[in-house]
Protein backbone atom coordinates (compact mmCIF):
# COMPACT_ATOMS: atom_id res chain seq x y z
CA UNK A 1 0.00 0.00 0.00
CA UNK A 2 1.25 3.35 -0.40
CA UNK A 3 -0.18 7.14 0.58
CA UNK A 4 0.36 10.37 -1.69
CA UNK A 5 2.74 12.81 -1.03
CA UNK A 6 1.76 14.70 2.31
CA UNK A 7 3.05 17.06 5.03
CA UNK A 8 2.00 16.86 8.68
CA UNK A 9 2.78 20.65 8.65
CA UNK A 10 4.06 19.25 12.44
CA UNK A 11 7.24 17.99 13.27
CA UNK A 12 7.47 14.01 13.73
CA UNK A 13 9.88 11.40 15.09
CA UNK A 14 8.90 7.96 13.69
CA UNK A 15 10.01 4.69 15.17
CA UNK A 16 9.36 1.06 13.23
CA UNK A 17 9.41 -1.94 15.84
CA UNK A 18 7.92 -4.40 13.03
CA UNK A 19 7.89 -4.59 9.38
CA UNK A 20 8.98 -2.33 6.91
CA UNK A 21 7.99 1.40 5.39
CA UNK A 22 9.85 3.18 2.23
CA UNK A 23 9.49 6.91 2.15
CA UNK A 24 10.20 8.99 -0.69
CA UNK A 25 10.61 12.99 0.12
CA UNK A 26 9.77 15.58 -2.09
CA UNK A 27 10.09 19.46 -1.84
CA UNK A 28 8.20 21.87 -3.84
CA UNK A 29 9.71 22.48 -7.83
CA UNK A 30 10.95 26.46 -8.08
CA UNK A 31 9.15 28.40 -10.82
CA UNK A 32 6.56 25.50 -11.37
CA UNK A 33 3.84 23.02 -9.81
CA UNK A 34 4.26 20.62 -8.36
CA UNK A 35 6.84 18.18 -6.46
CA UNK A 36 10.47 17.30 -7.28
CA UNK A 37 11.72 13.87 -5.48
CA UNK A 38 14.47 14.76 -2.85
CA UNK A 39 15.50 11.79 -1.31
CA UNK A 40 14.63 7.85 0.03
CA UNK A 41 14.45 6.14 3.33
CA UNK A 42 14.07 2.75 3.52
CA UNK A 43 12.87 2.04 7.68
CA UNK A 44 13.36 -1.51 8.71
CA UNK A 45 12.84 -2.80 12.54
CA UNK A 46 14.91 -0.95 15.27
CA UNK A 47 14.75 2.18 12.53
CA UNK A 48 13.41 5.87 13.48
CA UNK A 49 13.45 9.19 11.30
CA UNK A 50 13.10 12.65 12.10
CA UNK A 51 10.60 14.74 10.12
CA UNK A 52 11.06 18.55 10.03
CA UNK A 53 7.74 20.55 10.05
CA UNK A 54 7.60 21.46 6.48
CA UNK A 55 8.61 17.57 5.04
CA UNK A 56 7.05 16.27 1.93
CA UNK A 57 6.72 12.89 1.92
CA UNK A 58 4.71 9.32 0.47
CA UNK A 59 4.95 6.27 2.47
CA UNK A 60 5.25 2.82 0.57
CA UNK A 61 4.77 -0.39 2.47
CA UNK A 62 6.30 -3.34 0.22
CA UNK A 63 5.79 -6.33 2.04
CA UNK A 64 2.75 -8.57 3.04
CA UNK A 65 2.61 -7.46 6.84
CA UNK A 66 1.44 -4.60 8.73
CA UNK A 67 4.13 -2.04 9.52
CA UNK A 68 4.09 -1.19 13.06
CA UNK A 69 5.22 2.17 14.16
CA UNK A 70 5.30 4.45 16.82
CA UNK A 71 4.21 8.14 15.29
CA UNK A 72 5.59 11.01 17.82
CA UNK A 73 4.54 14.91 16.43
CA UNK A 74 4.84 17.97 17.82
CA UNK A 75 1.29 18.73 18.15
CA UNK A 76 -2.19 17.45 17.83
CA UNK A 77 -2.02 15.49 14.59
CA UNK A 78 -5.69 14.82 14.99
CA UNK A 79 -6.43 18.55 14.72
CA UNK A 80 -4.15 19.57 12.48
CA UNK A 81 -4.84 20.46 8.62
CA UNK A 82 -2.21 18.87 6.10
CA UNK A 83 -1.66 19.12 2.52
CA UNK A 84 -2.11 16.28 0.01
CA UNK A 85 -0.93 16.03 -3.41
CA UNK A 86 -3.04 13.71 -5.86
CA UNK A 87 0.13 13.49 -8.17
CA UNK A 88 3.83 14.76 -7.49
CA UNK A 89 2.87 17.06 -10.59
CA UNK A 90 -0.41 18.07 -8.74
CA UNK A 91 -0.77 22.18 -9.42
CA UNK A 92 -0.30 24.33 -6.46
CA UNK A 93 -2.03 24.89 -3.94
CA UNK A 94 -2.24 21.25 -2.64
CA UNK A 95 -5.61 19.63 -1.27
CA UNK A 96 -5.48 20.32 2.30
CA UNK A 97 -7.01 17.75 4.24
CA UNK A 98 -9.45 18.60 7.42
CA UNK A 99 -8.39 17.23 10.84
CA UNK A 100 -9.39 13.78 11.16
CA UNK A 101 -12.23 12.65 12.88
CA UNK A 102 -10.61 10.85 16.08
CA UNK A 103 -13.29 7.67 16.30
CA UNK A 104 -13.81 6.90 12.82
CA UNK A 105 -9.49 7.03 12.00
CA UNK A 106 -9.58 4.51 14.99
CA UNK A 107 -12.46 2.58 13.90
CA UNK A 108 -10.75 2.08 10.43
CA UNK A 109 -7.80 0.33 12.02
CA UNK A 110 -9.96 -2.61 13.44
CA UNK A 111 -9.64 -6.15 12.25
CA UNK A 112 -10.84 -9.69 12.89
CA UNK A 113 -8.54 -12.09 14.10
CA UNK A 114 -8.61 -15.77 15.07
CA UNK A 115 -8.62 -17.24 18.46
CA UNK A 116 -7.25 -20.77 19.80
CA UNK A 117 -11.12 -21.58 20.27
CA UNK A 118 -11.47 -21.15 16.00
CA UNK A 119 -13.78 -17.92 17.01
CA UNK A 120 -12.69 -14.58 15.90
CA UNK A 121 -12.60 -11.01 17.95
CA UNK A 122 -12.02 -7.79 16.99
CA UNK A 123 -8.47 -6.43 17.54
CA UNK A 124 -7.43 -2.52 17.82
CA UNK A 125 -4.42 -2.63 15.38
CA UNK A 126 -1.38 0.43 16.01
CA UNK A 127 -1.05 3.31 13.79
CA UNK A 128 0.25 1.48 10.70
CA UNK A 129 0.47 1.12 7.34
CA UNK A 130 -1.77 -1.10 6.14
CA UNK A 131 -0.25 -4.11 3.57
CA UNK A 132 -2.51 -5.28 0.95
CA UNK A 133 -5.55 -7.55 1.72
CA UNK A 134 -5.01 -11.09 1.83
CA UNK A 135 -7.46 -14.39 1.56
CA UNK A 136 -7.58 -15.62 4.89
CA UNK A 137 -5.73 -18.85 5.87
CA UNK A 138 -7.38 -22.04 4.88
CA UNK A 139 -7.65 -24.09 8.56
CA UNK A 140 -7.34 -27.75 8.38
CA UNK A 141 -11.12 -29.61 8.94
CA UNK A 142 -11.68 -30.46 12.21
CA UNK A 143 -11.36 -34.05 13.41
CA UNK A 144 -14.09 -35.79 15.27
CA UNK A 145 -13.41 -36.66 19.00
Amino acid sequence: MAIYPHDHQLWAVIGLYGGQEDNTFFRRKTGANGLERAGFRELQSQDAINLSRNAIHTVHNPRRAFTKAIHIYGGNSLAQPRNEYATESAPEPPTARKPIQHGRRHASLRRRQPTLAGRTTAVKQPHSVRPTPQPPPQQPPRQPR
